[in-house]
């Protein structure tokens, strides 16, 4: 839970992320002094290392497999001058793996960025959000919003320009989860060469810069895929009390008595 805190995007500074884990599990946390150093760790810790990072000194790390689904390339990063380790009696490592989704950490991934830019976006842009979907990919949003303004979608995607690389904005009488609805929102809601919004000079992890040498930073894209407020026709699909009575009538009809029935009539 303390992880999950720690990784959620979109916190202001200064959120205490104890605080954050302790009203997501229902309880506080226990506190405890370091050794060592002048912080507070929780008490029930499967594992505490204490030192400090030094600003001026870094060792190449890697290579290791990345959350897009490649491996990193080896890079200088900083060093930590250990001093001092605390653990319980039989402790614990947790480790999630990184690789092509989707794995654990796309899973956390997936909680921690639905819920923050959920909370993020109600409370700076737009409150008529109904619904925040990340894809376990980890660079795609997919946000369901009831408009109130013919714009509101672009500026939904305006505030999420620093996060993921890909933002689709629909409207919420399409399900961001069922992947079908959102591609046919894309194709019949949206005007490329005015709802296909891309930005340069944006960065990103992941190799797609490598894909055009020469250059460190890539695009950003955000697409409108909502119809306007008014003048656009109806959609044509079954009332959803009228699927229900469907499917219940066709759970009947496919009953092994009725199917007995059925064939004796004949």
């Amino acid at each position: 839970m303390l992880y999950v805190a720690s990784q959620i995007p979109g916190l202001d500074l200064g959120v205490d992320e104890i605080e954050l884990a302790a009203a997501m599990r229902g309880e506080p946390y226990e506190m405890v002094k370091c050794d060592t150093l002048d912080l507070e760790v929780p008490a029930h810790c499967q594992m505490v290392i204490e030192g400090y990072i030094l600003p001026n000194e870094k060792e190449e790390e890697g290579p290791y497999g990345e959350y897009p689904g490649y491996y990193g390339p080896v890079g200088q990063q900083p060093v930590i001058e250990f001093h001092h380790a605390t653990r319980r009696k039989d402790p614990i490592y947790a480790y999630t793996y990184l690789g092509l989704p989707p794995t654990e950490t796309h899973a956390m991934g997936q909680m921690m960025g639905e819920a923050g830019y959920l909370q993020r976006l109600r409370s700076q842009t737009a409150p008529t959000v109904k619904d925040v979907y990340c894809p376990l990919d980890m660079h795609t949003i997919i946000v369901s919003l009831k408009k109130t303004y013919e714009e509101q979608a672009k500026h939904v995607i305006y505030d999420l320009w620093s996060t993921r690389s890909g933002k689709t904005v629909i409207d919420d009488d399409i399900d961001p989860r069922n992947s079908e609805l959102v591609y046919w929102a894309i194709s019949q809601r949206c005007h490329a060469s005015r709802d296909v919004m891309i930005v340069d000079g944006m960065c990103t992890i992941g190799p797609s810069t490598m894909k055009y040498p020469g250059s460190d930073i890539a695009n950003k894209m955000g697409i409108d895929a909502t119809a306007p407020l008014s003048g656009y026709p109806a959609m044509s699909r079954p009332h959803p009390e009228m699927m229900e009575r469907v499917e219940k009538r066709w759970g009947e009809l496919t009953t092994p008595k009725s199917t007995k029935l059925r064939a004796a009539r004949k």
